[in-house]
């Protein structure tokens, strides 16, 4: 446990963060920061039919926000220890904040769900990897509750190319993963230091060594207390089933399960044409959890295919929350090239969710757009 709780200090997943106070927070933004949250005395979390429990979720909505204009969407994920807490104090937010009141950057919508399997707070609480796993269909309450909801209560554009998803830590498995498996859906992806290949091994049988194509094998043997992170020279350490059991369960069928939601196997499984995705890739070149070597296995078979992509290494960079927020600095950088403008939305048109969503519900909101939009808001002012 200590071993966690160490870890859990380094990783930009973080620990829970201590709630903020939001109107204070809004003062300083030029932004607002709507709160789907109970972290902060009153509930106002989303209840998720497919889990059959209350969610949290936080959005971050640009300066001059108006439902006559439609805006690009960037669902934020994160790490795999903490929730969704450190969100409203991220100096990413901040700095993005920033950018779009000085026109460096176009103006976005941000959602930030929470991942963690059972919706409460705390600092090694398991996370879900939006897998549709042991633990529950988290991948569809995603694609078919999160993302409706944020659409139909939010003016949003909802081509491809201005829906991104974007993780780091644990979060960028699902980023990933989500983006391939739902490139109708999604156009732009960016993973800051997240395990993109849960399958990575080589035939010297060492988790821990650098990618090579030569030495590179794929791991056909779930190991549950396999080493996969290391701090303090290898002192501490966390073991595959803490992050492996909750989600993906135990016995011989575990790298059956797995394959079905790792990335790097997604691209054989779920072959993508070059330009389905925009994707990013920024990682630690000393990543405690090698996760360097995960991502480098994925950007070699994604060239093989075709698929053109940004990948940037930080050669002496480890695997902390402060590398993790500067990195999420410069994908945001990154994401301001390539997302569309806010347009003019069209009146005659009325909003709705994608067909196939389940309806979600607001413990404290009206299903109407403009309605529940402009009570959010308030809220949050």
């Amino acid at each position: 446990m200590l071993a966690l709780w160490s870890a859990a200090l380094f990783l930009g997943g973080l620990l829970v963060t201590p709630p903020v106070n939001i109107d204070k927070l809004n003062q300083e933004l030029a932004g607002q920061l709507v709160d789907h949250t109970h972290n902060h005395g009153a509930d106002h979390r989303v209840w998720s039919a497919i889990l059959c429990q209350k969610r949290d979720l936080y959005v971050y909505l640009p300066p001059g926000y108006c439902s006559q204009k439609r805006y690009p969407v960037i669902f934020w994920l994160h790490g795999a220890f903490g929730d969704e807490t450190p969100f409203p104090i991220n100096a990413a937010l901040v700095d993005l904040d920033r950018k779009i009141q000085k026109g460096c950057m176009p103006p976005v919508i941000i959602a930030a769900p929470d991942a963690t399997l059972d919706g409460e707070n705390g600092p090694l609480a398991k996370n879900s990897l939006y897998v549709n796993g042991c633990s529950g269909r988290f991948e569809d309450h995603f694609i078919q509750e999160v993302a409706p909801f944020v659409y139909k209560n939010y003016s949003c554009l909802e081509q491809p190319s201005a829906n991104v998803l974007s993780g780091y830590s644990g979060g960028g498995l699902p980023a990933m993963a989500l983006g391939i498996k739902h490139r109708h859906q999604f156009g732009v992806v960016a993973v800051i230091s997240g395990p993109i290949n849960l399958r990575y091994s080589n035939c010297h049988d060492r988790y821990f060594e650098d990618f090579s194509p030569c030495t590179y094998r794929w791991a056909e043997e779930y190991q549950p207390c396999q080493k996969v992170s290391q701090y303090f020279c290898g002192l501490l350490h966390v073991p595959a089933k803490f992050f492996i059991h909750p989600v993906f369960g135990k016995g011989p069928t575990v790298i059956h399960r797995v394959r079905q939601a790792n990335p790097t196997d997604l691209l054989f499984s779920n072959p993508l044409q070059n330009g389905d995705l925009q994707i990013y890739i920024r990682y630690a070149g000393q990543d405690n959890f090698n996760f360097d070597a995960q991502a480098e296995s994925f950007v070699y078979f994604a060239r093989k295919q075709g698929i053109e992509l940004t990948a940037i290494r930080d050669d002496r960079a480890r695997h902390t929350s402060a590398y993790c927020t500067e990195a999420q600095i410069e994908a945001f950088a990154w994401m301001g090239g390539r997302l569309p403008p806010a347009e003019d939305s069209i009146p005659s048109v009325t909003k709705e969710p994608p067909s196939d969503a389940t309806p979600t519900e607001v413990t404290d909101s009206s299903s109407d757009h403009d309605i529940a939009s402009k009570e959010a808001i308030q809220r949050a002012r």
